[in-house]
């Protein structure tokens, strides 16, 4: 197991399963080590494309400016250059093995860079818009002299501030955690006062839900994993809850589901590609991407605001990135580009108002 200033447990030994079961057919495995490992062609060609692996994974992880993914990226990178010095001098199988512990320590360095570009964005986009309700919520408050819901809210400005700090020290997720209290807090104050969830917001959280959804079935394949279907199960039941709860006029409710479904299927969405056919899940992904953005609505004015833009322009980087492995031949690192094109296209659409 691959050591880094904090150990990742469970996760990194489900990651360093999940990279071994991506291993494409053709590499080096069982077989290949009944039929003797001094099959040069193939153990190269296995440590040729963890290198190439490496080289993908640099440009993710320098994008999202992770630390932690960095470090273990640089293991990976170590890894990788004793399994080329020893392919030729040493025992091949130990190179083997060396490239496959270089190859799963950057799988989980790709996946810590992504985890880190989503909650980041996902964080500022939060943050903005909870501190405008706050301030909106504080002046009824004090309008209507409810100090209750005062004090609730003073206790979500300081736990936004623990947010920020978190933030500014590098850990998103965590400051996104945070927000999930803030939330929790103004949602008690608003009920005090008698407003309810934004119906707008609601109905854009729902849609972007259902597209969620969409894509991480695409995307899995029909396929994938019993735990894998079971959350997309799971996300669609409480998707389909949260629209009777809309059309009930229970908002509350609604949005609550809504998230459930959400959280479900992006954790689907963090399973590998399942199907046969990987190449046709990529240009499905990619289409869907091109649809989307098609259907990007702009300001009254034409106009698009520059946070937005350089979003969609990273976004748009990835998707051709995206395209050209597919291309290549290597459609389960172009799924990988897709949906790194596919989490910054939400947050584009998060800052649509």
């Amino acid at each position: 197991m691959i050591k880094t200033r904090k150990p990742q447990g469970s996760l990194l030994l489900k990651l360093m399963v999940l990279a071994v079961l991506l291993l494409p057919a053709t590499l080096p495995c069982g077989g290949a080590r009944a039929q003797g490992l001094g099959d040069r062609p193939s153990v190269n060609d296995f440590i040729d494309q963890t290198g190439e692996l490496l080289d993908w994974a640099g440009e993710i992880v320098h994008e999202s400016g992770s630390l932690q993914a960095r470090r273990i990226l640089n293991e990976a990178t170590r890894l990788h250059e004793r399994s080329v010095s020893m392919v030729d001098s040493g025992p091949r199988d130990t190179a083997l093995a060396m490239s496959r512990r270089a190859r799963a320590a950057t799988f989980l360095a790709t996946r810590l860079a992504r985890e880190a570009l989503v909650f980041s964005e996902r964080y500022q986009i939060l943050e903005e818009r909870y501190a405008d309700r706050r301030l909106e919520l504080m002046d009824r408050a004090r309008a209507a002299g409810r100090k209750q819901a005062l004090d609730l809210l003073e206790r979500a400005a300081r736990q936004d501030m623990r947010a920020r700090e978190q933030f500014n020290q590098g850990d998103s997720r965590q400051a996104c955690r945070i927000l999930e209290q803030v939330e929790m807090l103004q949602n008690r104050a608003a009920g005090l006062l008698g407003v309810g969830p934004d119906r707008e917001h609601l109905d854009q959280m729902l849609d972007r839900t259902e597209d969620l959804l969409e894509r991480a079935q695409d995307f899995t394949g029909p396929d994938a994993s019993p735990q894998t279907l079971s959350l997309l199960k799971d996300a669609e039941v409480a998707l389909r809850k949260a629209r009777d709860f809309q059309a009930k006029g229970m908002a509350a409710r609604a949005l609550k589901a809504g998230r459930l479904a959400r959280k479900l299927a992006d954790q689907a969405l963090l399973a590998p590609p399942g199907g046969n056919d990987p190449v046709a899940a990529a240009a499905r992904q990619i289409e869907r991407w091109d649809r989307r953005v098609a259907n990007l609505s702009e300001s009254p004015d034409g106009s698009v605001a520059p946070a937005r833009a350089e979003l969609l322009s990273r976004s748009r980087k990835f998707r051709d990135r995206a395209r050209a492995l597919l291309e290549d031949g290597k459609p389960l690192m172009a799924l990988r580009q897709i949906k790194l094109a596919h989490d910054l296209l939400d947050q584009v659409e998060r800052r649509t108002r």
